[in-house]
Order: C-alpha cells, then structure tokens, then sequence
C-alpha cells in the first residue's frame, strides 16, 4: 500500500496495482470510511479501512456489505457533491 496526496495504491492478491483517488473520508470509532473513484476503471468505491496490528485492511462496502446502510448514508451528500450519479441502488430502502 502506497499512499500519493488524495491517491491510495493497493495491490490485489496477484499484485497488480489499484489506483483510488479518495474523494472523502469519515472517521466512525476505531474504523475509517473512503469514498474513493478507482482512476484506471471509473468507478466509484466505498471503503472500510481497519488497522489491524501493524496492517491496514481494506474491505470493499458493497450492497451486501453489512455496513453498506451506513456507510451509504454517512457518504450521500458527498455523491451528489461530486456529481456521481447512483445506478442499481433502490434509494428509497435506505
């Protein structure tokens, strides 16, 4: 893991690299959430970033997610501050 500025390279399990620029963060207890736009494929991520010993681990908060309710809400403004548009998400469940 690197970290440039506002961009966070990760390198997945066969260590190619992921290129996030993160466009927010929220600090909730000992765990912090990004929204971060992966730079290579347009798309947009929600993380949970949790230190673990000397570790920093990355989980991807998606609609399955157990904290995606949350972690959704705490980032709604920033979607539409960005002007990212939210397809495949039933708005009105969450």
């Amino acid at each position: 893991m690197e970290q440039l500025d506002n961009t966070l390279v990760l390198h997945d399990d066969e260590g190619n690299e992921i290129n996030l620029q993160i466009l927010s963060s929220r600090q909730d207890g000992a765990v912090t959430y990004a929204l971060a736009a992966d730079t290579d494929d347009d798309e947009v991520l929600l993380l949970k970033c949790i230190e673990e010993d000397d570790d920093m681990i990355f989980e991807i908060v998606d609609d399955e997610h157990e904290d995606f309710d949350h972690a959704f809400e705490m980032f709604k403004e920033d979607f539409e501050a960005h002007g990212i548009e939210i397809a495949d998400i039933d708005l009105d469940e969450i």
